[in-house]
C-alpha cells in the first residue's frame, strides 16, 4: 500500500502530534523542537505514569478522532513496522496526515524516491537513486547507498549501512551497527 500524502513538516506550520510516548518519541521530540517544529502532544495506549514524557500525554490513540482536527499531522514513533503500519493506515483513513521528516543534519540527494511518513535523523546520509518505503525510521547516522530500496516500515538502526543495489525486504528491522548488502 502506498500513501499518497507527501508533504514534508517544514510546509506545515501547525505542528505535529505523536503516537507513542517511549524513547523514540523522545528522541525524534529533541530533533523536531531542534528544527523548529511543535511537539503538540502525545497519544499512546500503553504509556505508564513513569514514563519520561507522560506530561505530554493527551490519551489513546482511540481518543485522536474526538480530540485532534482532520487534516492535522502525525509522526507514529512505534519501533515495530508492522504495528507502526497499522497506525498509518487509521490515520489516513480518518484524513490525517504523516510528513516525511529529514534533520537538517541529514544529507538525502535530490534523485531519491521518498515514501510518505519517512524519518531521517541525524548525519544519516541517502545516495542516488535510493528509494525509501512509507513509514521507514533511518536512524542517527545512517548509510543507504546508490541504488538501494527500503521496503515499507523498515528500520535502518543507529549507524547501520545498508550497500549499493541492496533490497531491504518490508517491515525489516536493523541491528546497530548492521551492514546490509545484495
Amino acid at each position: 500500500m502506498k500513501f499518497s500524502q507527501q508533504k514534508t513538516l517544514k510546509e506545515l506550520q501547525g505542528g505535529v502530534y505523536l503516537i507513542g510516548a517511549g524513547s523514540y518519541s523522545r528522541v525524534l521530540a529533541d530533533f523536531l523542537h531542534e528544527e523548529g517544529i511543535n511537539v503538540l502532544g502525545l497519544f499512546d495506549d500503553l504509556a505508564q505514569p513513569s514514563d519520561k514524557n507522560v506530561a505530554m500525554l493527551l490519551g489513546y490513540t482511540k481518543d485522536i478522532i474526538n480530540t485532534v482536527p482532520k487534516g492535522a499531522s502525525f509522526i507514529v514513533c512505534i519501533g515495530n513496522g508492522e504495528v507502526r503500519k497499522d497506525y498509518f493506515q487509521l490515520l489516513s483513513d480518518a484524513g490525517y496526515y504523516t510528513p516525511t521528516f529529514v534533520s537538517k543534519s541529514a544529507y538525502v540527494s535530490p534523485n531519491v524516491k521518498l515514501g510518505s511518513g519517512v524519518v531521517i535523523l541525524a548525519r544519516s546520509v541517502v545516495l542516488n537513486s535510493a528509494e525509501i518505503g512509507d513509514g521507514c525510521i533511518l536512524n542517527v547516522s545512517s548509510l543507504v547507498d546508490h541504488d538501494v530500496v527500503v521496503g515499507d516500515f523498515s528500520h535502518i538502526n543507529v549507524q547501520s549501512c545498508v550497500s549499493n543495489y541492496a533490497r531491504v525486504p518490508h517491515f525489516y528491522q536493523s541491528i546497530p551497527g548492521e551492514i546490509i548488502s545484495e
